[in-house]
This record gives C-alpha cells, structure tokens and sequence, in this order.
C-alpha cells in the first residue's frame, strides 16, 4: 500500500500544486487531515517525494499534533494520513506508547494481519508497532503503538 516508515528522498517543492482549505474533521480530532480532504492551504510547502516520484508527503500541525499526509504529486486530495506525535491521542483515547493490546481491546477493532499486524481501530485510524510483522501476530500484542496511521478506504480517519 502506502508507505511505511522508510527512508524517503528529500525534494524541494513548492505548494502550487493546487493547495486547498481543509475539509469537515472528525469532533475527536479537530484540523486533523483525513483521506478525502483537501489538502491544507498552511500545509509544509516542501514535500518528500516517494513510491517512485508518484506520491508528495507534506507535514501540518493541528492541535499540537504533527501530521504527515500523502498527496498524489500535482494533486491536493489527501490519500494517507501519519502521525508519530506523543501528543495525538486517537479518538478512542489511544496514544503512542501504549501496548498494541489495548487497541485490540476496543470493541470493532480489527487485526489487519495483511497490513502488517496493525490495528484497525472505529474510527479509522490503523494502530501500529514497532515491527512489521506476517501472521501470527500474537507476538506484537505487548509492543508499543508506535505510530498511526489512516487511508482511503480504511473507514476514514
């Protein structure tokens, strides 16, 4: 899918690639870009360009919470949403630092075990720790929550 915590190549691009206000945010996580939304207009105006040159990832602060967001490059329509900030707190009261257990605890949370192990959560948002893992991912279950992460077609952050 997407990226995933990997070295990227560092290019400097300006953000007259169409740079739109933001959209309607969930109440939980108010200013938080989401999949679908428009790009901020105060978004970073340099972006890292990955996955071949196809995709732009611009950073935004909201709440005290940094973002990353990927972007078609040339485009404005947010497709992935990251965040490795202590301070964002998921809508189900999820964080950083906290045991991948406790996301599959919350009722309607999901094992993507082809994502990775990650954790769906309700809210959209995807859980994820310090491994990248293939099934079984009982393993992980007492491993941090060390960043999370949401896409298109993930329930929308």
């Amino acid at each position: 899918m997407f990226h995933r915590l990997r070295p990227l190549l560092l290019l400097g691009i300006g953000c007259g690639v169409g740079c739109a206000s933001s959209g309607v945010v969930p109440a939980a996580l108010t200013g938080a870009p989401r999949p679908g939304a428009p790009m901020p207009s105060d978004a970073s105006p340099v972006a890292v360009v990955h996955r071949g040159g196809d995709l732009c990832s611009h950073s935004v602060r909201r709440g005290g919470v940094e973002y990353n967001f990927d972007v078609a490059c040339g485009a404005s329509t947010i497709l992935y949403v990251q965040t490795l900030d202590r301070a964002f707190r998921s809508p189900e009261g999820l964080s950083i630092g906290e045991p991948l257990r406790k996301a599959l605890a919350i009722p309607g949370s999901i094992m993507l075990k082809d994502q990775g192990c990650g954790v769906l959560l309700p809210s959209g948002w995807v859980a994820h720790s310090n491994q990248e893992r293939q099934p079984p991912c009982n393993g992980l279950l007492e491993t941090p929550i060390i960043y999370f992460d949401s896409r298109a077609g993930d329930g929308g952050a």
